[in-house]
């Protein structure tokens, strides 16, 4: 499975298909994309031949897009001003764990293609 942020344009391999499930959420709690459908096959080449194909070094493996979908992240965004800390953290909201690798990545924008 290819992973692409549709914000950053940060894009990945997974190893399995994380769960996925609908939840209702008011349209000022989405971060709209930059990355539309129309676009994700040439983010899926670019994984293809810059991660996928650099592990063989022979035949490469067939493969096919079966589908593309749109899912978002929730991520919980977290704001402590305090005399300790002062600053904002994004967490995964299911792993728990802190975005701080991708959440640079939505503001710098340089893995966006053209």
């Amino acid at each position: 499975m290819i992973f692409v942020d549709a914000v950053s344009g940060y894009r990945c391999i997974f190893s399995h298909v994380p769960a996925i499930r609908e939840e209702e959420a008011d349209a000022d709690q989405i971060i709209a994309p930059y990355i539309m459908e129309e676009d994700v096959h040439k983010y899926a080449k670019d994984v293809r031949k810059k991660q996928i194909d650099k592990q063989y070094l022979l035949k490469k493996p067939d493969d096919e897009v079966l589908e593309t979908s749109l899912v978002y992240l929730p991520i919980f965004k977290v704001v402590i001003e305090s005399n300790e800390v002062d600053g904002t953290f994004y967490i995964n909201a299911i792993t728990g764990e802190h975005e701080k690798y991708l959440s640079e990545r939505w503001n710098d924008g340089k893995d966006l293609m053209e």
